[in-house]
């Protein structure tokens, strides 16, 4: 799982796809307050790709009662998060892959740079960077 862009109420992230996938369910953890073991649904998609702005309110875990609405939590800004992937095929689901940890930017200040290139062209080096302003 890899972190494409960061903005202080949404991460953007991406994970190299499986071939013989279908979609993938994406879960979330908090990782700043006492439930930070506790797994949540963010959503079943079919792309390797997801702007993440909410996550389910209903731990992973428990039993969708029917009839019954679930919250949608909103991300919060400078809060990390932990997000692992899980392939979906006729078969049932997959592994979870190994969790990767992402903050939300602070709001007035910038967030770790991303999509970082470097190039070099004779002795003249380029870096190229984009930054998240919150």
């Amino acid at each position: 799982v890899q972190l494409i862009r960061a903005s202080t109420s949404t991460l953007e992230i991406c994970w190299i796809p499986v071939v013989t996938a279908d979609a993938y369910l994406l879960q979330i953890q908090r990782l700043d307050n006492s439930d930070g073991k506790i797994w949540y649904d963010v959503a079943v998609v079919k792309g390797n790709s997801l702007v993440v702005s909410h996550h389910h309110s209903k731990p992973a875990c428990e039993e969708v009662e029917e009839n019954k609405p679930i919250e949608r939590l909103e991300l919060s800004p400078g809060t990390t998060y932990r997000f692992r992937i899980a392939a979906i095929n006729a078969c049932g689901r997959g592994e979870f892959s190994e969790a990767a940890a992402f903050k939300t930017c602070v709001p007035g200040f910038p967030g770790a740079p991303s999509q970082i290139r470097i190039s070099k062209v004779s002795d003249i080096v380029t870096l190229i960077v984009q930054q998240c302003w919150g």
